[in-house]
């Protein structure tokens, strides 16, 4: 796997380039997922309609296109191209903390961060449970949770997107056997069932 990039390369020098229609990044109501959006008033205005939270401190940009040349500077000056590094500015501008948790883990920002020069300190007393595919390198299933993290693997081994994945329920039980884990539970939560208790008869 190839390193991460630096959070803090190297200064360019460059112009600075001429056009409209500035991004920035927004908190989501449901969730609070971070994520890149359009700050023009019209659309800021759209946005917090929908009630996304604009989160200016970390700044705006021209968004661009995948695989330019870099035309915007970072926080530090340095070419920097947001269409393929669409959170280098928020991470350099202490946004980190801005991330929730089912985010990092979606992304797999817990096992391999975006930059090596980064933490989220809301991983500090966080325990995350983490599966890798026993058939091939691409399957990372992680949750707070280790049966939901059980389930996503599950699912990824009966998908038969190829022969190796193509497991049957004997297949699934040796697995959980060697592993310790239940596929067979569908029950995600961990509170106590509470049970009726009979009246007693006189």
């Amino acid at each position: 796997m190839p390193e991460a990039p630096s959070l803090f390369p190297d200064q360019i020098e460059m112009a600075a380039p001429p056009g409209r229609g500035l991004h920035g990044y927004y908190r989501r109501g449901d969730g609070g997922w971070i994520v890149v959006a359009a700050t023009t008033p019209a659309n800021r205005s759209h946005y917090e309609y929908k009630g996304f939270t604009h989160l200016p401190q970390y700044g705006e940009f021209k968004n661009g296109t995948s695989g330019g040349s870099p035309k915007e500077q970072d926080a530090r000056g340095v070419a920097w191209n947001p269409a393929d590094e669409p959170w280098r500015l928020i991470l350099q501008k202490g946004g980190a903390k801005e991330f929730p948790v089912s985010q990092i883990i979606a992304y797999h920002w817990h096992v391999r961060p975006p930059y090596r020069d980064l933490e989220f300190p809301q991983l500090a007393d966080v325990k995350i449970i983490d599966y890798q595919c026993p058939e091939c390198d691409r399957g990372l299933f992680s949750s707070l949770n280790a049966a939901r993290a059980a389930q996503q693997l599950k699912t990824h081994l009966t998908s038969k997107i190829d022969n190796a994945h193509t497991y049957t329920p004997t297949d699934l039980r040796e697995l959980g056997k060697e592993w310790g884990l239940n596929f067979d539970s569908a029950r995600m939560g961990k509170k106590p069932v509470a049970q009726k208790k009979e009246a007693a008869v006189a």
